[in-house]
C-alpha cells in the first residue's frame, strides 16, 4: 500500500506539473495566401453568441514574410510607391454565411457577392514589410432576438494582391481574431465550462477516496490485491487528470482568449487512457472475472486480450484523432458532425459488439 501511496503522490505531482508549465498558447488566428486566380476569399474562424449577449471583435494582420522586394519588381506601374496592401476582412451571420457556400467559385463576381453577404466590412492596410495593422471589426452588435453563429473570413476582391504582388507565390497574410461574447471570451456552448469542470473535479475526487477506502477494506478481508478496484483507481486518476486539464485549458481561455492547443490534447490523452482502462475491465466482467473465476491468469490471458487491447487502444487513438480533425472548420459545430461523426459512431457499435461477444 506505501508503494501505491507514493505512485499516487507522484502522478499528482506530474499533473500539477502539467497545469503550470504547458503555456505554449496560440491565438485564434489563419494564415492563408491571397491571389486572383485560384484564392481570393479565404474563412478564418467561428464564433457563437448568446441571446442578448454584445458581440465583439478585434482583429490584427500582417504578412508573415516581407514582401517589400517582391512588390518592386512586381507591382503595376500605378502601385510602386504603395508600401502597404488593403484587403478586407467581414464577419458573415449564420444565415448569410449558409447562402455564401451557395455561391459558385468560379463566378468572376463570387468575391463581391460574398462581400455584399457581411454584416460588417472592414479594410485593413497591411503593410508589406511584415509589421502589424490591427483594427475593431465589431464593437456594438447584440444578439436581442436568438443565438447566433458568426464568421470571419478574409478577402481581396479589389485584386490589391495581383497589382502589387503578381501572382503572389509566397505572400502568405496572417490574421489573428479576437472574439468575445459580453466581454466573455468563450463561445456560446462552452459558457459555463468552468463550472461545470470545477464540479467534475471534486464529484471525482470524492469517488476515487470512496473507491480507495473501499479496496483497502477488500485487501484486508480477502488478503488480495486482485480485484477491480486497481481499474477503477487507475482509471479514475486519468480522468481526473483529463478534468484538470481541461478546466486549465477553458480558464485560460476565458480570462485571454488563448486556444492553449497542448492542454487540450493532453487532456483528451488522458481521457483516451482513461475509457481504454475502464473498456478493458468491462471485457474482463464480461468474460467471467469474479462471476466464474476470481484469479485472473495474466499469462494465459494475453493470448485472448492482447490482440483485443491492441485493438482498443487503435479505437480510442482513432477517437482522439477525430475529435482535433477539422478543428474550427466552418462546417463542424461538434465531434459527431458529418463523416467523422458517423465514423465515430460505427466504431461505438463495434465495441457494442465485442462486449455482447464475451457475455455469451
Amino acid at each position: 500500500m506505501k508503494n501505491l501511496d507514493k505512485k499516487v503522490a507522484v502522478l499528482i505531482t506530474f499533473i500539477s506539473f502539467l497545469l503550470f508549465t504547458l503555456s505554449s498558447a496560440k491565438h485564434t488566428k489563419c494564415s492563408e495566401r491571397l491571389s486572383k486566380y485560384d484564392n481570393d476569399f479565404f474563412y478564418c474562424t467561428k464564433f457563437s453568441v448568446g441571446k442578448g449577449q454584445a458581440f465583439k471583435t478585434h482583429y490584427s494582420a500582417r504578412f508573415v514574410n516581407d514582401q517589400t522586394s517582391q512588390a518592386e519588381y512586381k507591382a503595376a506601374p500605378e502601385f510602386k510607391d504603395r508600401n502597404m496592401v488593403i484587403i478586407k476582412v467581414a464577419a458573415y451571420t449564420h444565415h448569410n454565411w449558409q447562402k455564401l457556400l451557395e455561391i459558385k467559385h468560379d463566378d468572376p463576381n463570387a468575391c463581391k457577392q460574398k462581400e455584399k453577404l457581411a454584416m460588417a466590412v472592414d479594410h485593413p492596410r497591411v503593410p508589406l514589410n511584415g509589421d502589424i495593422f490591427e483594427d475593431w471589426l465589431t464593437t456594438t452588435e447584440r444578439n436581442w432576438f436568438q443565438t447566433e453563429m458568426y464568421y470571419l473570413a478574409v478577402m481581396d476582391c479589389d485584386d490589391e494582391i495581383e497589382n502589387i504582388l503578381g501572382d503572389n507565390r509566397h505572400g502568405h497574410i496572417e490574421v489573428r481574431a479576437t472574439m468575445t461574447a459580453n466581454e466573455d471570451h468563450l463561445p456560446y456552448e462552452k459558457q459555463g465550462m468552468v463550472s461545470v469542470d470545477t464540479f467534475l473535479v471534486a464529484v471525482f475526487v470524492v469517488m476515487l477516496v470512496m473507491n480507495w477506502r473501499s479496496w483497502s477494506s477488500f485487501t484486508e478481508k480477502f488478503d488480495t490485491c486482485n480485484s477491480p478496484h486497481v481499474f477503477c483507481i487507475v482509471a479514475m486518476c486519468f480522468q481526473m487528470a483529463a478534468i484538470l486539464l481541461d478546466l486549465q485549458y477553458h480558464v485560460l481561455y476565458a480570462r485571454k482568449g488563448e486556444d492553449h492547443i497542448l492542454l487540450d490534447i493532453f487532456s483528451t490523452v488522458f481521457g483516451m487512457v482513461s475509457e481504454c482502462i475502464m473498456t478493458t475491465l468491462l471485457l474482463f466482467l464480461a468474460n467471467g472475472w469474479y462471476t466464474r473465476f476470481q484469479k485472473y491468469d495474466l499469462d494465459e490471458g494475453m493470448e485472448i486480450y492482447a490482440p483485443l487491447m491492441m485493438l482498443i487502444i487503435l479505437v480510442h487513438v482513432m477517437f482522439g484523432i477525430f475529435s482535433f480533425l477539422d478543428r474550427d472548420a466552418y462546417h463542424k459545430y461538434h465531434d459527431f458532425h458529418g463523416w467523422v461523426g458517423f465514423g465515430l459512431i460505427a466504431i461505438k457499435f463495434i465495441l457494442i459488439g465485442i462486449y455482447f461477444y464475451f457475455y455469451s
